[in-house]
């Protein structure tokens, strides 16, 4: 205090005094300055990065946890006094853990493991620091990096277990240190102190398992899948690149794609190119250009369904089937064909797989094998190419029984058979069977009980109905007789069992037949049930004398006709006399014509042909007697002429 008073006066007497004083109170400043570290800009802090944590490492977790942070600057990187926390949650604030580095580096593109102790370093020879202990969480958790003045933090977060032995490996970019993406390793125990083995991608996807395969001709547009092998266990994203040209550009699809695997629908024909580009994240690489041919396939249409058996005696699981037949005389694959049946519940069936059906050759599909059940009471089906165009579809049936089969006919109608023939040609056997005797099968199936006049030629559109033909007998063997009214031959089969007594039947005679039509044996017939059912119209003795009736009425009315156009007399004038037609002559004409008609008459009644010979006869010599009779008539004139009474003009008898 007295110091200080003796100070203060000396001090009022000497500036002096006064200028010391203030050096002396700024030295304390001047050091503080000088001693304390410059700030620095955020810019100018190393950015090393947490690249790799092991939460739950395969052992017990206690000492044999570590992270490893990586450098990835282009110098040297010394870490002392840098801070490691470690939360127990991602948003948590308040750390359980903060270790504090007394000294460490890392070299340019290397790696720091950081471990409870050298005792449980993950790896040998690695670039390690011992922390002591500290726990890292293995279900969710947080450990964040930052520099001495926490103006820099590298955070890497996580909220799930990837299980025991396995580490979380940084996946971004390296000179990214906000990238946060990580993934479970793909070595066990993880990468500490070397490269991440997600940062590495193998070869790119090759050649083995690529579909379309390079240069394939594929003939079906409406879905191809594109897939491809890559030998990687990393887990990969790619990129399909479709395109009509060999540089990919304009590409018709682009596509990210998560699996190895990519459908597509409904690509235009044509020739495509196409590549797939694989990723993990980090570095990318391509696979080859391939190409491959959208060919429009040619479908046969020679296939048929055939015939269909809907309602099997005993199993129907077992026994329900259904027949293709081939009319081709070539070899087709029904790959990608499909069947489906009509009512109730759809069923449809794809053949998936390559099957070839034969020239003329059937293929059987049971109902175990397609899953399509027929409805009992009606049904039917249709076939279509893969593309879904139909190609054929059947009737539906109604009306069967149990062990009938729906079968095609020779015609294209359809209709029920009571002996179904799998694989084999079809036969077409009726309730009714040929010459049966006795049993609930034998009587006929009537659609009608009124007859249906038909022509012959129209039978074929009346099965099982009752129809009535007039037709002429062309002829007769046994029990069946034809007929023709010009139309086309149907048969008329006379049945045992129908008891009809044959009558006298001729070639030529005309008969009224009544009967019911049916298709037996690839032959048409009608099978009349009574004995009323053959009525003789006309016998050929009477059809033949009409005839001759017929023909010489129209020979008269030729003759009467030609009489009657003959021209009207006519007067002639020359000098002093007048001359008429001979009516000899036209008489002669008209016996010539008569004689030449009776002539034709009696020959006509032969053979229909020679009417016509002696008609165009007769005609001639009617045209040269006319021509004769004028020739005549100018004769006589001329004669007339010469013979008049008289002198030439100019005499003079007097």
């Amino acid at each position: 205090m007295i110091l200080s008073n003796r100070l203060t006066k000396i001090g009022q007497t000497s500036p002096e005094f006064k200028v010391l004083v203030k050096i002396l109170l700024f030295l304390p400043v001047l050091f503080l300055i000088m001693t304390s570290s410059p700030v620095k800009a955020l810019s100018d802090i190393p950015h090393p990065i947490i690249n790799e944590v092991m939460a739950n490492p395969k052992d017990s977790d206690t000492g044999n946890e570590w992270l490893e942070i990586a450098n990835f600057e282009s110098s040297l990187l010394d870490i002392k006094d840098w801070q490691i926390s470690f939360f127990n949650d991602p948003t948590s604030t308040t750390p359980i853990k903060t270790i504090i580095i007394s000294s460490a580096s890392i070299p340019v593109n290397g790696y720091l493991v950081v471990g409870s102790t050298e005792e449980n370093a993950p790896c040998a020879s690695c670039n390690f620091y011992a922390a002591g202990s500290f726990n890292i969480t293995n279900s969710k958790g947080k450990v964040v990096l930052s520099d001495p003045t926490n103006a820099y933090q590298n955070v890497f977060s996580w909220s799930k277990d990837i299980g025991d032995g396995f580490s979380m490996e940084k996946i971004g970019p390296p000179k990214d240190p906000s990238y946060e993406e990580w993934q479970k390793s793909y070595e066990a125990g993880g990468t500490p102190g070397k490269k991440n083995s997600s940062a590495d991608i193998l070869p790119p996807p090759v050649s083995i398992g690529v579909n379309p395969t390079n240069g394939a001709l594929v003939e079906d547009n409406s879905l191809i899948e594109f897939s491809w092998t890559n030998t990687s266990l990393q887990k990969l994203t790619y990129n399909l690149i479709i395109s009509q040209n060999s540089n990919l550009t304009d590409p018709v699809i682009d596509e990210n794609v998560a699996t190895n695997k990519f459908l597509v629908e409904d690509l235009a024909w044509g020739q495509y190119y196409w590549k797939v580009v694989a990723s993990n994240g980090i570095l990318e690489t391509s696979s080859l250009v391939y190409n491959f041919s959208l060919v429009q396939p040619y479908y046969s249409d020679q296939i048929i369904i055939n015939e269909i058996m809907p309602d099997p005696k005993g199993d129907e699981i077992g026994g329900e089937w259904f027949e293709l037949y081939n009319q081709s005389d070539e070899i087709v694959n029904l790959k990608g064909w499909l069947i489906t049946d009509l009512k109730g519940t759809a069923h449809q069936f794809k053949i998936s797989k390559d099957l070839n059906i034969g020239p003329l050759s059937y293929l059987i599909f049971y109902r175990k094998e397609t899953g399509i059940t027929f409805n009992n009471d009606q049904d039917g089906l249709k076939l279509s190419w893969p593309s879904g165009e139909v190609l054929f579809e059947t009737p539906i049936f109604k009306n069967g029984n149990e062990g009938w089969s729906y079968i095609k006919k020779p015609n294209g109608k359809w209709d029920w058979s009571t002996k179904p023939t799998p694989k084999s040609k079809n036969i077409i056997a009726y309730p009714v069977p040929d010459d049966a005797v006795g049993g609930e099968e034998d009587k006929p199936i009537i659609i009608n009980t009124v007859p249906i006049e038909i022509k012959t030629g129209e039978v074929e559109n009346y099965e099982n109905k009752l129809v009535k033909i007039t037709a002429e007998v062309m002829a007769k063997s046994g029990n069946a007789i034809y007929l023709d009214d010009g139309t086309g031959e149907v048969k008329a089969y006379i049945q045992a069992k129908a008891k009809i007594k044959k009558p006298s039947i001729t070639k030529g005679d005309i008969f009224e037949i009544c009967g019911i039509v049916n298709y037996y044996r690839g032959d048409w017939r009608i099978l009349p049930r009574f004995q009323d059912d053959l009525k003789l119209v006309k016998s050929i003795k009477e059809v033949e004398l009409e005839e001759e009736q017929d023909l010489q009425k129209e020979a008269s009315a030729s003759s009467a006709k030609k009489v009657k156009e003959k021209p009207e007399p006519t007067s002639i004038k020359a000098p002093n006399i007048e001359i008429l037609p001979k009516v000899e002559a036209a008489e002669s004409f008209n016996n010539v014509g008569d004689f030449s008609s009776l002539v034709a008459v009696d020959e006509l009644s032969k053979q229909k042909a020679e009417i016509k010979l002696w008609l165009q006869l007769t005609k001639s010599l009617t045209g040269l007697s006319l021509i004769f009779l004028i020739l005549l008539i100018i004769k006589v004139v001329r004669l007339r002429r010469v013979n008049t009474i008289g002198g030439k003009f100019g005499d003079d008898y007097t």
